[in-house]
């Protein structure tokens, strides 16, 4: 698994492959009048009640001795009278958003469970039109995070429900990571990019993001869950964005802000068994010693992780190296081409120097007899990204 790269902040316009940049008023565009929002909602309100009677009568209406043309009919009338529903509750969505009535109430949330969530809840209707979901994870997880989820989940809900519209039949890709936001210190960022063939933007109106934009599936319906969306994700802290390249696939790149919760461990979202790699504590990781291997191994796990990469070739030079910042350090990663016979020295220097974190040795063969007294962990040279990660942060 790897972590994709952060969308440009900016939009670039002369990218021809690019149709939709962020939905948010474009420069010179004025913002355009509401209407009168109570006539609006009791319309809404009067309209739902004999949709949601015909939707019942549908319901009992449906029977399998019934002829397959009475069955037909009978589906696509469901399907016109939940079509409408639907966007009466973006209708309503809307109004609540344009009136600030919207509020963010982060709680600890399992992420894994949350995104299971998601997916099972939308699964059903996009397969029956033949786009069946597909859960990608590009990075590890941290088993729980402080976020709205189900505000969260809403934004997620309107983006699905407005690809499957557009989107030609085939699976619609939503792949998932987790990564701190280098632009802001102490930021994470859960990413969840939907990613569909067909169903691309030729063009759209880029104007007020809460007037219905010309945003419309293969029927010329209109829809109305990418501004309910934008606007959901601006409240997580996050943002919306879809590109285009042409008609032939689309993809919708929500981000929102999602701190690990105190307890939280890393997992590996592809284990079966979730398997737990130690709790969520980000910080530098120093590797000692002129051996380069192992650091190109495993640096892209421990970055995926939140942790800084660092090194020095030298095991005389780390004090000099760590300075007073002995802190910001989670670990430090001794290799095979370092000296054991100086080792201990140098991790009680380190520890006289304030560093708390944990030391892990690397050498070629790891044996009782060959472990080293004085650190924390010794692991084979060629060990993986995970056991080291799992190494730093494992008791």
């Amino acid at each position: 698994m790897h972590l994709p790269h952060p969308p440009d902040s900016a939009v670039r316009t002369d990218e021809r492959t690019v149709r939709v940049g962020r939905l948010v008023p474009e420069t010179g565009i004025p913002l355009r009048p509401y209407p009168d929002r109570a006539q609006l909602r009791q319309f809404l309100r009067e309209l739902r009640l004999p949709l949601c009677a015909v939707q019942t009568m549908l319901e009992l209406a449906d029977a399998p001795e019934l002829p397959g043309s009475t069955q037909l009919a009978i589906k696509a009338a469901a399907n016109q009278t939940d079509y409408v529903l639907d966007l009466i509750a973006d209708y309503v969505e809307i109004d609540r958003l344009e009136a600030d009535a919207v509020g963010v109430a982060p709680e600890r949330t399992d992420l894994l469970q949350w995104l299971e969530a998601c997916i099972q809840s939308r699964a059903y209707g996009t397969e029956a039109i033949g786009s069946p979901l597909r859960l990608q994870h590009r990075s590890f997880l941290p088993s729980h995070v402080d976020v709205d989820g189900p505000l969260a989940g809403r934004a997620l809900d309107a983006v699905l429900r407005t690809a499957a519209q557009r989107a030609l039949p085939g699976p619609i890709q939503v792949r998932v990571a987790y990564a701190h936001d280098r632009s802001r210190p102490g930021a994470t960022r859960l990413t969840l990019e939907v990613v569909t063939r067909g169903g691309g933007f030729n063009e759209i109106e880029r104007g007020y993001v809460f007037t219905p934009f010309a945003v419309r599936d293969g029927a010329s319906r209109p829809l109305l869950g990418l501004g309910i969306a934008q606007r959901l994700c601006t409240l997580l802290g996050g943002e919306l964005r879809v590109t285009s390249p042409g008609l032939s696939s689309c993809s919708y790149q929500l981000s929102l802000v999602a701190p690990p919760s105190p307890d939280a461990h890393w997992i590996d979202p592809m284990a079966g068994k979730r398997a737990q790699l130690g709790p969520v504590n980000p910080g530098r990781v120093l590797f000692v010693g002129s051996d380069p291997t192992v650091r190109m191994l495993t640096a892209s796990s421990l970055l995926r992780a939140g942790h800084l990469v660092d090194g020095v070739d030298d095991e005389e030079h780390v004090l000099t190296h760590m300075g007073q910042d002995t802190a910001s350090f989670c670990g430090v990663v001794f290799d095979k081409s370092c000296r054991s016979e100086t080792l201990g020295g140098l991790v009680d220097a380190l520890r006289l120097a304030g560093f708390t974190g944990r030391v892990v040795h690397l050498q070629g063969e790891v044996t009782d007899g060959a472990r080293l007294p004085f650190v924390d962990r010794s692991l084979p040279s060629a060990c993986s990204g995970a056991d080291l990660l799992a190494a730093l942060t494992l008791p």
